[in-house]
């Protein structure tokens, strides 16, 4: 389970990033 919290969590940090650059 924990590994599917932190694999949600890089998700939206790398679509964070993405909406950043965009």
């Amino acid at each position: 389970m924990q590994s599917v919290y932190q694999n949600t969590g890089i998700v939206v940090r790398i679509g964070l990033l993405t909406n950043s650059d965009i």
